[in-house]
């Protein structure tokens, strides 16, 4: 199978994230938890090979024992073996320097790798360490305490590399979205190893991991990155002011510390979805796509020549081609649409030209009209349909996790949160919706209005977020405990824009 979809991916990171964390009921034999720490690393990272080492004291030096390989190409039988801490080896210099090598070939280093790669048991096994990834396991005191270097990523995990041909066509290098995964597991993989404080540690690193998640969200989308990480910090603040009140329809209600966790995780993760969204629809910013668009400005500018040298009393034509020019410039930034400019929309919708090779074509093809006839934003229909799915694959992605019972509620707490009290939400127009959902709502919406980081509109003054808010309360979609909140109670403050 070929790992291409980033929200595959990020399903086999979490769900090996949580192979990694069972795996400490078995600490009694560390090997086989070596070689669980190792298979899970290989499966984050579809690599074809690897090995695994530990740090140990000798007198008043240290050196690196070799204690485990695996391969899925060829049959691999290594003994235990010790090597120096020195820069002469990879997983040498990784214990010295603290952090990760990526080498995206051995066989050709280039300026990644100073060393010389001994190929004696490459040839010996018919194989070849091409792209290398080398990281260290360390402590909770950020101790390097074992190394992992993780060898051959493959292109497709059903090919085995038997073949000299495949290295070159099958293996590819490790990008930086992986060294950032192998490193956070890295650090949970450490603490298993070191076996103390494991539960504290645990739940320090799942928030790194979920952050590292959050962050490949954000780099699809550049114009939204920070999202996530204010909705989390705003939704936290909104749900400390529900547990505060003494008023309203709240005023006996409280939140432990554990409910607040996982308020802040579900917030960093509610928009884990939007991995499955093609960047084309996550980042538009127009109503028209940009090659759409300069291919229609192109063909208006041919129009225009043929109506000025090729067609007799052809003013009124050469007009309305300016108008429509015009409109088109105007509102392919997204702002709401006039009866005009629809009225102008309909009235070139039906126009023709011929070409030189007297070909009759359409002045606005009923694609490039889809996209401009959109009432408000910049996305069509089917657009729409597509961004909104981002919710119920955000759930499929976390219902596979299995949440400890504090956390469990985080994926319905996800997928509700586009839901209206009035049943006009999506995905499926739930009307009985988690209170954390709401809160979560209310503080999604809140950030999308006021973030100054969006190219494609103005914030809005807090005035007119509350005019909003205040008014999509009032029609029966939001909650209006916890719009009242927000604003009497200077939630948002927990914010700076």
């Amino acid at each position: 199978m070929t790992v291409h979809n980033p929200a595959m991916k990020t399903d086999a990171l979490l769900s090996q994230f949580l192979d990694v964390a069972r795996s400490f009921m078995n600490l009694e034999d560390p090997d086989a938890l070596l070689e669980g720490i190792l298979l899970a690393m290989r499966r984050v990272t579809v690599a074809d090979a690897g090995s695994i080492y530990v740090v140990e004291e000798h007198g008043q030096e240290k050196r690196i024992r070799f204690k485990a390989a695996q391969n899925d190409s060829v049959s691999v039988s290594l003994g235990e073996f010790v090597i120096p801490v020195d820069d002469h080896s990879i997983v040498g210099s990784a214990v010295l320097n603290g952090s990760a090598i990526n080498i995206p070939d051995l066989y050709d280093p280039g300026s990644f790798w100073h060393g010389r790669h001994n190929r004696r048991v490459d040839r010996e096994l018919g194989y070849q360490t091409r792209s290398v990834l080398t990281f260290p396991l360390t402590s909770r005191l950020g101790e390097v305490i074992g190394v992992v270097q993780l060898i051959n990523k493959k292109r497709d995990t059903s090919v085995r590399l038997d073949a000299e041909h495949l290295f070159d066509s099958m293996v590819l290098p490790f990008d930086r979205e992986e060294v950032k995964i192998v490193e956070a597991l890295g650090g949970l993989a450490g603490i298993l190893l070191e076996n103390t404080n494991l539960y504290s540690e645990l739940q320090q690193l799942f928030l790194g991991l979920t952050r590292t998640v959050v962050a490949a969200v954000d780099s699809r989308d550049p114009v939204t990155a920070g999202h996530s990480d204010r909705v989390a910090t705003l939704s936290v603040a909104l749900a400390r002011a529900v547990h505060e009140t003494r008023e309203g329809s709240y005023g006996k209600l409280t939140f432990t510390e554990d409910d607040l966790k996982a308020l802040h995780v579900a917030a960093l993760l509610h928009d884990i979805g939007k991995l499955g969204v093609p960047e084309s629809i996550l980042t538009k910013e127009t109503r028209l796509p940009h090659s759409v668009y300069l291919r229609l400005m192109e063909r208006l500018n041919t129009i225009e020549y043929y109506l000025r040298y090729a067609v007799e009393d052809a003013e009124a034509q050469v007009s309305l081609l300016h108008e429509f020019r015009e409109t088109v410039q105007r509102i392919n930034v997204p702002v709401p649409l006039r009866p005009e400019d629809l009225r102008i929309l309909d009235e070139v919708r039906g126009k023709t030209y011929l070409t030189p090779q007297g070909e009759e074509h359409q002045w606005l093809t009923d694609d490039e009209f889809e996209y401009l006839s959109v009432p408000r934003g910049n996305l069509t229909s089917k657009e729409r349909e597509v961004m909104n799915s981002h919710v119920t694959v955000s759930f499929d992605i976390l219902g596979n996790v299995p949440w400890n019972r504090h956390m469990s509620h985080v994926p319905q707490w996800v997928v509700n949160h586009h839901e209206k009290l009035d049943g006009s939400g999506y995905p499926a127009g739930n009307t009985d919706i988690p209170l954390m959902s709401r809160i979560l709502a209310v503080a999604d919406i809140y950030d999308a209005l006021r973030a100054t980081d969006r190219p494609y509109k103005k914030p809005l003054s807090l005035e007119k977020t509350r005019e909003i808010l205040e008014s999509e309360a009032s029609a029966g979609k939001l909650d209006p405990e916890i719009v009242r909140l927000m604003f009497d109670n200077q939630v948002y403050c927990a914010l700076e824009y």
